[in-house]
């Protein structure tokens, strides 16, 4: 059977992986005729002008790479069946929506309607979610409110960290979206329309957001339970926001909070030392008979030790 000609948006490492199976996987059935990333960046300290990682991808394979507003795509766009997003990075304009034959879809790591917006796998494991869904869906004017193309749910490790997690999303998609390719050749796609009443949404998350006190991570130490209103604003503001009904909230709670935040933007709190407030990352934490556990901290401006090191070095426990 033919190969559908497809676009390929994204940006990120895990997006840059899903496209090297693409190139890579012999009986996949889509040609690669272009590829679309965020413009190159300053990175590190020296401010070096780095390219994506789906445009590093996209370049060893001599795949011609655009970006997102540059002259020639929206004639690509006419000669393609498909186009994709993964971790993309821009809102795609109404007007181009149209342009290929079918359209386009967006790979979405839950069970849509739930968690529409950015980085929904890190609010399922803030949630303590068992179960993730990975949704393909047709987009449409409305962020993430387009009819599920197909979807696939599997388990999730009560200790699985945002990392692993969305390496795991990535290889369940490459063989949903493998499937969904063939089902759209086969003319045999059945569109679920998403139940809009149960739509809840996320939003992209920044550091302050990882914030915890210091008395809030005694109780989590403690195995003591917590007020909302004690937890991480990344949580409480999703919790608040859409209007979840009340529930418990614990040490487990907090180290759920962790798995989602870590690496970024991380779980953090302020400390006086010597007479200087100074922010202190967890860097690595546990959950065990009920309690969190420090394994590992960084304070600004050091290198990352053991929580056990750090407290001997500065006689502080907390």
């Amino acid at each position: 059977m033919k190969k559908l000609k497809l676009i390929y948006f994204g940006s990120t490492a895990s997006s840059a992986w899903f496209l090297e199976q693409l190139l890579t996987e012999i009986d996949f059935p889509v040609e690669i005729i272009g590829v679309v990333s965020q413009p190159d960046k300053p990175v590190g300290r020296k401010r070096i002008l780095t390219m994506s990682p789906v445009k590093q991808i996209a370049q060893k394979h001599t795949i011609p790479v655009y970006s997102y507003q540059q002259e020639g795509l929206i004639e690509k766009l006419e000669k393609a069946d498909l186009a994709l997003l993964l971790f993309f990075g821009n809102i795609i304009p109404e007007s181009m929506l149209d342009l290929p034959q079918h359209g386009f879809w967006n790979i979405h790591f839950s069970a849509l309607p739930k968690y529409r917006g950015g980085y929904p796998f890190v609010y399922s494991l803030m949630m303590g979610d068992s179960s993730l869904t990975v949704s393909i869906f047709q987009m449409g004017e409305r962020l993430d409110q387009g009819p599920i193309v197909v979807k696939k749910e599997f388990p999730l490790s009560s200790t699985i960290r945002r990392m692993e997690l969305e390496k795991k999303c990535a290889k369940v998609s490459i063989e949903l979206f493998k499937k969904a390719i063939i089902l759209l050749q086969q003319d045999k796609i059945k569109y679920h329309e998403q139940d809009h009443s149960q739509a809840t949404y996320t939003k992209l998350l920044k550091k302050d957001d990882g914030f915890i006190s210091v008395e809030s991570v005694r109780k989590a130490l403690q195995g003591k339970s917590l007020t909302l209103h004690e937890l991480p604003s990344a949580l409480r503001n999703y919790i608040e926001k859409n209007n979840l009904s009340n529930a418990k909230y614990d040490s487990k709670t907090v180290f759920n909070i962790f798995r989602g935040l870590h690496p970024s933007p991380g779980l953090w709190t302020k400390l006086a030392i010597k007479g200087k407030e100074q922010r202190l990352k967890i860097t690595d934490m546990d959950l065990e008979n009920e309690k969190v556990v420090i394994k590992k901290v960084q304070l600004e401006g050091k290198n990352e030790v053991d929580y056990s090191t750090f407290s001997k070095a500065y006689g502080i426990t907390l």
